[in-house]
């Protein structure tokens, strides 16, 4: 059997063998009318009970949360499948047994409208009170029930193994085309765990520390998976996208670098300086992302103040010891979310990034396009991921709080870096 027609969901629990293998009947999802459209929501910080300028979060701010979700799907009534990329809830204020409410707010929205959707874990997801094979099951059960409609979520975990080291949301969903009756491979969506945050101990004591990376072993299966699936394919590479929460080293490269650029590259960065995948751990798998033929865009969350797209071609220098010089297929584009929460830090507008798929397009030029849209229905940072972007210029995007105004005198782009809050910008870049 094909290995694109079957997942295998391999539910471990933590410090314990991998429970049987549980074999899936697996269509995947189609284009439809020419294009695949995703709606990605970072961030929705769930259960956070912090406090923000002075004022307690709870209850008020799931709401909203789950509000802007709404909302941002009711603006894009095309959503074929949604995805949340990470920091579901923030685990670390919930006893377990309130993970798995926390987990069926945030998939409402969804069940509401029978629309299918993924996810992976972030950090905040990794908490000592939460387990992520536990809470991975339990969307997998919920969403599949017969009575919302059947396959809604493919949210699962192909890749066995201590769950402090691979993760547990590490797997592929295969997009087709219809031609003549004929069910044909077009693009394959790839979902990485990043971790970060502590592994799962029950009562919360005795805390381990889970690094914040894609680990070498995921990256293994992730080869051996893309080759198979390219064996399959007629040996040509299958297009494909990459959502993992936390992003990849060379964003913050870049940005400290000054290489963001404010009509080229448009999307905000306010006030916060990039966390990216911990270091010389997170060099592998970026590896393994630009030895990947047809990945046509990496997509991520965590950083809550910053949603714009670049397209990584060389490697700033000085190049760090084991990193990529460049990339191949013209560069490799990378793109930051907006913040959906009302939970986790912020007063930036929340929203959600759309990404569009152009079926004729693939292999080609001009395949994706994607935008946020915000809470209060505005498009911010409309781009084309083409072999042009990072040349073509668009309009500047401007920083809008969560109240819909905008920061007096900070009307662009916001700061590529709080290293550079004094920066004034200029069309093709930055100025320090």
């Amino acid at each position: 059997m094909k290995l694109e027609q079957v997942l295998v969901a391999l539910a471990a629990i933590v410090r314990a063998a991998p429970l049987e293998p549980r074999d899936v009947d697996y269509p995947g999802l189609y284009f439809s009318n020419g294009k695949f459209e995703i709606t990605m929501f970072n961030d929705l910080h769930l259960g956070d009970f912090g406090i923000q300028d002075d004022i307690q979060k709870g209850t008020w701010s799931d709401d909203l949360t789950v509000d802007v979700m709404n909302k941002v799907l009711d603006y894009e009534h095309g959503t074929n499948l949604a995805v949340l990329n990470g920091d579901i809830t923030t685990c670390e204020w919930l006893a377990e047994k309130d993970s798995y409410r926390f987990l069926d707010k945030a998939m409402q929205p969804f069940l509401n409208r029978k629309l299918p959707f993924t996810a992976t874990f972030g950090n905040h997801d990794w908490s000592a009170t939460c387990n992520t094979r536990w809470m991975s099951e339990h969307i997998w059960r919920t969403a599949n029930d017969r009575k919302n409609g059947g396959q809604l979520t493919f949210t699962t975990s192909s890749v066995a193994g201590d769950p402090n080291l691979v993760g547990t949301t590490n797997y592929f969903i295969p997009l087709y085309s219809n031609i003549n009756g004929k069910q044909v491979l077009k693009m394959v969506l790839w979902f990485f765990d990043s971790k970060g945050g502590f592994g799962y101990t029950g009562d919360g004591n005795n805390k381990q520390d889970v690094y914040g990376y894609v680990h070498s072993d995921v990256v293994d299966w992730f080869k051996r998976t893309r080759k198979q699936l390219e064996n399959e394919h007629g040996g040509k590479p299958v297009p494909s996208l990459v959502f993992a929460h936390i992003p990849i080293l060379i964003t913050d490269k870049y940005a400290q670098a000054g290489l963001i650029s404010a009509n080229k590259m448009p999307g905000i960065q306010w006030h916060e300086e990039l966390g990216v995948q911990d270091d010389n751990k997170g060099i592998v798998f970026m590896q393994g992302l630009v030895d990947t033929p047809g990945l046509l865009g990496v997509f991520s969350g965590h950083d809550h103040k910053t949603d714009w797209c670049m397209k990584w071609t060389e490697t700033p220098k000085p190049i760090p010891a084991g990193w990529p010089s460049d990339t191949q297929d013209g560069g490799l584009n990378i793109c930051f979310g907006r913040h959906t929460g009302y939970g986790g830090y912020s007063e930036v507008m929340r929203g959600g990034r759309h990404i569009v798929i152009f079926e004729d397009a693939l292999g080609g030029d001009n395949a994706i396009e994607t935008w946020n849209r915000l809470e209060d229905g505005e498009i911010s940072g409309r781009v084309m991921l083409n072999s042009t972007y990072g040349i073509d210029k668009y309009p500047r995007v401007e920083v809008k709080l969560s109240d819909g105004t905008i920061p007096k005198n900070n009307d662009d782009i916001g700061e590529t870096s709080f290293l550079h809050e004094q920066a004034e910008y200029k069309d093709d870049g930055i100025i320090i």
